[in-house]
C-alpha cells in the first residue's frame, strides 16, 4: 500500500486552515484526519513558496 494522493484543492484547505489560526498543527491533523507531520510538512512547503515568489526565486 502506497502514499495516498491527496488533491492540490485538499492541501490547500489543509494549510489555510492552520493559517488561519483555527487550531495549531494537531489539531489541524485531526480535524483533518491526518498526521501531523504531513501537515507541518505541507504548511512549511507552502511557506516557502511563497517566500520564493516574493523574491523571485527560481528553484
Amino acid at each position: 500500500m502506497g502514499k495516498p494522493n491527496y488533491t492540490l484543492e485538499f492541501r490547500i484547505a489543509v494549510v489555510k486552515y492552520y493559517l488561519s489560526g483555527q487550531g495549531g498543527i494537531k489539531r489541524t491533523a485531526a480535524h483533518f484526519g491526518l498526521h501531523k507531520s504531513t501537515v507541518s510538512h505541507w504548511v512549511a512547503s507552502w511557506q516557502i513558496r511563497n517566500i520564493a515568489r516574493r523574491y523571485h526565486w527560481k528553484g
